[in-house]
């Protein structure tokens, strides 16, 4: 498997709107979630987000979270909705899984980085069927 430098996948601060912007269909981006600005005032920390773009041109944006709680050290994971999504040593090796790794939906035949058919803006009739 050929390793992704995490830095080709960072778009740095933006707010939602501009980070749709800049993704394809079919890929995603990191980013620090800005607030859409009324005002001045920034908030202290922002939150880490992956902005996807679905293979029907939809844009979703999942925070990446840190878990500090296990044995082995800190762990990061995107919250898409599967609970038992997998957790990463390290930003690289989230986005070189996210990069390797789909689902597919078996009544289109299409494939997405994370399953957002069983979002109910998404076609029906599509299962997840992950392939290695």
């Amino acid at each position: 498997m050929e390793e992704s430098d995490p830095e080709l996948y960072f778009i740095g601060a933006s707010t939602q709107v501009e980070a749709e912007r800049l993704v394809k269909e079919g890929d995603f981006r990191l980013y620090y979630k800005l607030p859409q600005i009324e005002k001045c005032d920034l908030p202290v920390e922002l939150q880490l987000y992956i902005v996807y773009r679905s293979s029907f041109g939809r844009a979703f944006h999942y925070p990446v979270v840190t878990i500090s709680d296990q044995p082995e050290g800190k762990r990061y994971r995107v919250l898409y909705g599967d609970p038992r999504s997998q957790s990463f040593f390290s930003i690289q090796q989230l986005v070189n899984h996210h990069r390797t790794f789909s689902y597919r939906c078996n009544q289109n035949e299409f494939f997405e980085t994370f399953p957002v058919w069983k979002n109910s803006l998404v076609p029906d009739g599509c299962e997840t069927d992950s392939i290695h």
